[in-house]
């Protein structure tokens, strides 16, 4: 969605998910080439590249203050992000961007730790993290998330800058959006250049 906002033009290589309404939906919505059920099953060399963005929410009850907080030994979903990792070892993606709870960077799992070690390991990525809450991005809640980005160093030397921290709309406008008051203007929105820069495809 944020690539069709942005007007960038881009091929929807493929998408992933394990529950069928969410299957449907990306479907209906989205028309991936190719839908894979299940991460744990897909043949990465199958996948057609070369690709310049990959994405992934992984499962976040293992990380979650809610949760039982069992970090990649959790039984049920623990072991996703490492189907994630492995994608992203084998088929160098130009830029990834990983999303997840902010339970990944607090207590005592190493877990976002652990993962940065690993996406690093052999120098290909200029990574970078944060925790960014969803206020700082126009939307009116407070939802924070751990956002995980590299790119490739062959293609950027770590020029990708986080884009600042802007005001939620008012409630009035969330109630009445045909307010003329309430129009995203350039005083009210981030930084459009450094989001496009990052996702040229």
């Amino acid at each position: 969605m944020a690539l069709e906002i942005l007007g960038a033009p881009y091929l929807h290589i493929g998408s992933c998910d394990v529950m069928p309404s969410v299957a449907t939906l990306i479907k209906s919505n989205f028309s991936p080439a190719s839908f894979y059920a299940d991460i744990r099953s897909r043949n990465n060399d199958l996948v057609a590249g070369p690709i310049d963005l990959y994405t992934a929410g992984f499962p976040c009850p293992p990380y979650s203050s809610n949760g039982r907080r069992l970090g990649t030994s959790d039984p049920v979903s623990g072991e996703i992000v490492r189907y994630v990792i492995r994608f992203i070892a084998e088929k160098l993606p130009r830029t990834f961007i990983l999303e997840n709870v902010k339970g990944m960077v607090t207590g005592r799992m190493r877990v976002l730790e652990q993962l940065l070690e690993f996406i690093t390991l052999h120098g290909h990525y200029t990574v970078t993290w944060r925790v960014v809450d969803a206020a700082e991005c126009g939307l009116p809640q407070s939802r924070p998330r751990v956002w995980i980005i590299g790119v490739l160093k062959e293609v950027d030397a770590g020029s990708f800058a986080w884009p600042p921290p802007f005001d939620p709309p008012d409630l009035d406008c969330v109630l009445d959006l045909d307010d003329a008051d309430c129009v995203v203007t350039a005083a009210n929105h981030p930084p459009m250049s450094q989001v496009v820069n990052f996702f040229r495809l």
